[in-house]
């Protein structure tokens, strides 16, 4: 879930993945939203790892084309290296997505910018929703889910 990290804090947070928690590959990238902190190190996990970059459709344009784009935090705000990112996939409001036995469905979210996503899937018999500036938190008895 986004990825706007320098390269060697995204290798360091694989590595650490791989030794603790058994990580084989990365899959995909989700983008949750447009600004540079959340996405500005996707496409060296691409190159590196082989993940896809998936977004919302409404994220699209200003990670694609950030030069059409006059808005506060955008990847070139945390790297004068930074670029347009290339997505892999896009998906429409309410547009669902199988992954690895879950279900993933991606929805337009509007907050810092109109350019976000939330990310939800039920988890566990839980609902729990990724939307990039909230830390998300699962404990058992402990998470509260949206209707």
């Amino acid at each position: 879930m986004d990825c706007g990290f320098g390269k060697t804090e995204l290798d360091a947070t694989v590595s650490q993945m791989q030794e603790r928690l058994g990580l084989k590959a990365i899959d995909a990238v989700l983008v949750t939203h447009m600004h540079g902190d959340h996405c500005l190190g996707a496409p060296y996990v691409r190159e590196k790892y082989g993940a896809k970059l998936w977004t919302l459709d409404r994220v699209a344009p200003p990670v694609e084309q950030p030069e059409r784009f006059d808005y506060a935090a955008q990847p070139w705000s945390y790297s004068s290296e930074a670029g347009p990112i290339k997505l892999d996939r896009t998906f429409k409001p309410g547009e669902k997505a199988a992954w690895e036995g879950y279900e993933l469905t991606f929805d337009w979210m509007p907050g810092q910018t109109e350019f976000g996503c939330c990310i939800h899937a039920m988890i566990d018999g839980k609902r729990v929703a990724f939307t990039g500036d909230m830390p998300t938190i699962i404990l058992p008895g402990v998470f509260s889910s949206f209707p």
